[in-house]
């Protein structure tokens, strides 16, 4: 019995031997590859936040406007934390932020500042409201909308006020920024609420005059230009140095026009006491809602990327941009100031830190 066990040892050694010197070459065939344990987690195509740089263009208005000196302090800071190696260039080629969502629309830029109230709901000067545009986040502005009379003007009418130039039919010289800025809306949207067109004053000769915000103010400085209504913030370099080198009266909106920008998407505003040293007081006035956006098409982990450092750097940026102090992330995640949908990257984002919930509602400020 103890050589028949023997012999079977040896006849199953030698088929193992056998069975190791298989194949066709005559080589051991390569071990295979262990398989991963059944918990670990695989990267996945597209990881979040992005690793890698990126390059964008952001559109803002010309210089001397408060949006090219707060963009290009928004692109120093937040290029501190993207990753290393990106670039965000800034384009003056916007005429104004309530019309940019056309520039991200045409590919012509990536990101702008945004202010939707028009463009998102009705179109601006026959075009179709914005369609491929969403969000990143929704910003608390500061500006206001105002009248600007030239000391000259007020004293040959005693006018101050589009109002009053328009019941009386007086052929007056209206300046503002070019159309699709936010003063050309403001401008357009006076005449609606009350119940005047362009071509009517036009035709008892008036005249109105779209160009850029600083020869809008040099028209002022000149007398070219009677009144100018403007959508602008107490950053405005070019309003503060016409108020100081030039004898103008500002004066806010009256009640009936700020309640029709309200029902036209605009927000309640106000220009505080001392602005350009001529408000003794608050004085009420009406705003479109600022926000930050993009193309629809901005692929999620660049959003999610572009989201997550702004909020991180929240304290910082509002260091150096006012309308920044103090926002709070219910005013970023806030649809009806962004008027155009959250992108989904953003939504991720705000998702994960508990501001929005699985339905895309406020939730509430993270801890």
């Amino acid at each position: 019995m103890k050589k028949f066990f023997a012999l079977i040892l040896t006849l199953a050694a030698a088929l193992t031997l056998l069975a190791g010197c298989g194949g066709s070459n005559g080589n051991s065939p390569a071990p295979a590859e262990p398989s991963a344990p059944s918990d670990q987690v695989q990267a996945p195509d597209d990881p979040l936040p992005l690793a890698s740089p990126i390059s964008l263009k952001y559109a803002t208005q010309g210089a001397g406007t408060s949006n090219y000196t707060n963009a290009a302090t928004k692109i120093n800071i937040l290029l501190k934390y993207l990753p290393a190696g990106s670039e965000i260039t800034q384009e003056t080629i916007s005429t104004g932020n309530s019309s940019s969502g056309y520039l991200i629309e045409a590919g012509l830029c990536d990101v702008a500042d945004g202010e939707n109230a028009a463009a998102a709901t009705v179109g601006l000067e026959n075009r179709a409201p914005y369609s491929k545009v969403n969000a990143l986040w929704g910003v608390k502005t500061e500006d206001f909308v105002m009248m600007i009379t030239t000391r000259k003007f007020y004293n040959k009418t005693g006018y101050t006020s589009i109002r009053e130039v328009l019941e009386n039919r007086y052929p007056a010289t209206l300046c503002c920024e070019d159309v699709g800025s936010s003063d050309y809306t403001c401008m357009k949207y006076t005449f609606d609420i009350l119940g005047y067109t362009f071509e009517e004053f036009e035709s008892w000769g008036g005249k109105i005059v779209t160009t850029s915000g600083d020869a809008c103010c040099e028209m002022l400085q000149d007398n070219q230009a009677d009144m100018m209504i403007s959508h602008c913030s107490e950053e405005s370099s070019s309003i503060a140095e016409l108020a100081i080198s030039t004898d103008v009266i500002m004066t806010s909106i009256d009640k009936e026009i700020i309640q029709g920008f309200l029902e036209r998407g605009f927000g309640n505003a106000t220009i505080r006491s001392g602005a350009f040293d001529r408000f003794e007081s608050d004085t009420p006035s009406a705003a479109i809602g600022a926000c930050f956006i993009c193309s629809a098409d901005m692929d999620e982990a660049t959003a999610y990327t572009l989201t997550k450092v702004f909020s991180e750097h929240l304290e910082e940026l509002g260091e150096e941009v006012s309308s920044l102090r103090g926002l709070t992330f219910k005013e970023m995640v806030d649809t009806t100031v962004t008027v155009v949908p959250l992108h989904p990257g953003a939504v991720k984002y705000y998702q994960e830190i508990g501001v929005l919930d699985s339905a895309g509602s406020y939730a509430g400020e993270p801890s």
